[in-house]
């Protein structure tokens, strides 16, 4: 029988975002991220969004999954992140999270 594994998001200002405001780390299966809420926006831009689920952050007019748009930013995988990772640090970086029922 297979173990799960807990995952751990740990989510602090960077030390270097001192100086630039927003800049937040984050890390997700030992890998550390810094980002800020325009790595964010920048990474769909010039995506379409895939069909939303269940959790969804609003950007620009559109609705993107929460897991398109941390896979984007961070250039990992979605199938690395679940949708509870994915609402936790968008909900840090300060996007609005819809759920659909």
């Amino acid at each position: 029988m297979k173990k799960r594994r807990k995952m751990i998001i740990l989510i602090q200002k960077s030390p270097r975002g001192a100086s630039r405001g927003k800049e937040l780390q984050f890390v997700h299966r030992a890998k550390r991220h810094e980002l800020t809420k325009e790595d964010f926006i920048r990474a769909v831009r010039s995506v379409p969004p895939a069909r939303v689920q269940r959790y969804s952050a609003t950007i620009g007019r559109l609705q993107y999954p929460t897991r398109e748009v941390v896979a984007l930013a961070t250039g990992r995988p979605s199938i690395e992140f679940t949708s509870a990772a994915a609402y936790r640090i968008l909900q840090k970086f300060g996007f609005d999270i819809d759920v659909w029922e």
